[in-house]
This record gives structure tokens, C-alpha cells and sequence, in this order.
């Protein structure tokens, strides 16, 4: 997978120049044939289960994204797109038990950074002179630059703060992983989107034995 999806970021930016440069020339398609951005707050919900207790809680996620609509038909186009993304979310009590050089635990969290590559299908089987009613699916790849998690606390009665990546052995997360995205848009024909959007984990995430993590995101776009 990691080669896979760092060949399609390599070929993003020349797939982009090139619908670009063939882009339609009627004016009454330019809206939906040049380059377009949009951004996305997400809840992203964690799902460990095996001999690992569940240390993280819901967080909240932003992604922005670059895309090209690419029309099919008058029904059907494809946003092959590229974009990064920030979260973060608090730990629980389970998180504890893997950081024992820690006392009185007064603050822990999760962080990453990353970038995603969505490549969605959208088939529009309601269109209306002021609007159009789309469905969306398709996979989006993950690749988790930076990840740390931290916790603040004491330890023999001093303050202690410690920060470490999650991309180790003894967290054991994955940078690249596998999404498949599904929603519903509404497009409005001067120019307003409105997006709900759903993501389901396919991968493990996790390297640790015994172990699964999935990843699950629910999130909403609105562009205009």
C-alpha cells in the first residue's frame, strides 16, 4: 500500500495540469471543470479492540482538499483529489497503562498530521434547475506524517510532561492506511456545496500483535 500511494500523490499534480489544459471551453461548464477546493470538519471515532483497551476518545478532524471534477455524463463525474489533514482528540483512563513513569494524570491527548488522497465517484440521480441531489462513494488513502501522543502529569511529586510518536513499536500504528468514503452532496447551481460525508476503516491500523484499530470519520463540507 505505501507504494501504491505514493505513486498517486507523484501523479497528482501532472493528472491535475493535464485535465486543465483539456478542460472544456464553454463557459456554461467551467464551474464544474477547473480546479476547485473545499474543507471538511470531521468527528473521527477509533475502534481498538484485541488485548489493547480503547485509549483514545472521539476527536475532532480538518481536512482541506484540492480537487478536479472531471465530468462523466450529465449525471456521473469523478474528484480524484489531494489534501492534508489535522486531528486531535483526548485519552482516557486506559492510557495509564501504557505510560506508568507518569502519576496523577491531569491532561493526555492525541495528535496527527497527515495527507489523504480521495478518489470519489458521485452519480447525481436528481437534478432540478436550482439544485442537484448527489451520491457519493469511493476510497480515499491516508498517510500519517507526524503523530504524537502526550500526557501531563507528576511523578514523585514533580511535574512531568512527555511526548512521544505513535509511530513505533510500542504504539504500533500504521502511517498508510485505507478508507472507503460514502455520502450525499447537494449542489446548488450558483456555486454553493453542501456535503455529508462518512468514512469506514478498512486496514488495520495498528502493528501491535493481537490487535486491530480501525479508523471511522463523519463529517460535513460546505462550499461556495
Amino acid at each position: 500500500m505505501r507504494k501504491i500511494v505514493l505513486l498517486l500523490i507523484a501523479m497528482l499534480p501532472a493528472c491535475f495540469a493535464t485535465m486543465a489544459a483539456t478542460a472544456p471551453k464553454d463557459s456554461t461548464q467551467k464551474k464544474e471543470s477547473l480546479l476547485n477546493s473545499r474543507s471538511y470538519v470531521n468527528f473521527v471515532f477509533r475502534d481498538y479492540s484485541g488485548n489493547t483497551a480503547n485509549p483514545v476518545d472521539p476527536g475532532v478532524e480538518v481536512f482541506f482538499q484540492l480537487y478536479y471534477k472531471l465530468k462523466m455524463s450529465s449525471s456521473i463525474d469523478l474528484e480524484p483529489g489531494v489534501g492534508f489533514y489535522i486531528n486531535g482528540a483526548s485519552t482516557n483512563n486506559n492510557y495509564k497503562f501504557s505510560m506508568p513513569q507518569v502519576e496523577n494524570i491531569s491532561g493526555s491527548g492525541f495528535a496527527q498530521i497527515g495527507f489523504r488522497i480521495p478518489i470519489t465517484l458521485n452519480y447525481y440521480p436528481l437534478q432540478t434547475s436550482r439544485f442537484k441531489l448527489g451520491i457519493m462513494t469511493g476510497p480515499s488513502f491516508d498517510y500519517g506524517a507526524l503523530g504524537t501522543r502526550y500526557v501531563h502529569g507528576t511523578l514523585d511529586g514533580e511535574s512531568v510532561s512527555i511526548n512521544s510518536s505513535i509511530y513505533n513499536d510500542t504504539y504500533g500504528y500504521r502511517r498508510f492506511n485505507l478508507n472507503w468514503d460514502g455520502g450525499l452532496s447537494l449542489d446548488f447551481r450558483n456555486g454553493n456545496i453542501i456535503r455529508i460525508l462518512g468514512s469506514y476503516g478498512l486496514t488495520n491500523a495498528t502493528s501491535l500483535p493481537n490487535t486491530s484499530y480501525h479508523e471511522y470519520r463523519v463529517g460535513i463540507s460546505w462550499e461556495y
